[in-house]
């Protein structure tokens, strides 16, 4: 779920890029969307088994997953690579540096 501070900050500056920022639940089945941000430590499942799940379901295997950490570990960043991370995040960050960074990396996609 993003923080009010983050829809306020980078919401307009995606939205007017054509993103739409979905802080509900993901409704996969009904919507298919452009990118699906994890945090790495969501409770009570782990960003990493959503991200093994998504994987695993044909129709959202495509779909790039960008994760939030707080962790620099070089170890856990080789984790997620290997499980298919597109961006890795790291926290805390600036709403407006990542909006920038998000459509950075959908242009050069």
């Amino acid at each position: 779920m993003c923080s009010s501070g983050f829809r306020s900050s980078a919401s307009p500056r995606l939205k007017s890029s054509g993103c739409s920022i979905q802080p509900e639940r993901l409704k996969a089945r009904s919507e298919t969307p452009n990118l699906i941000l994890l945090d790495v430590q969501m409770t009570p499942v782990s960003g990493k088994d959503v991200m093994r799940d998504i994987k695993a379901t044909p129709e959202l295997s495509d779909i790039p997953v960008a994760f939030f950490t707080g962790n620099d570990d070089a170890a856990e960043k080789r984790e997620l690579a290997s499980l298919g991370a597109w961006q890795i995040f790291k926290k805390p960050f600036s709403p407006k540096t990542f909006s920038d960074q998000v459509l950075s990396l959908f242009e050069a996609r």
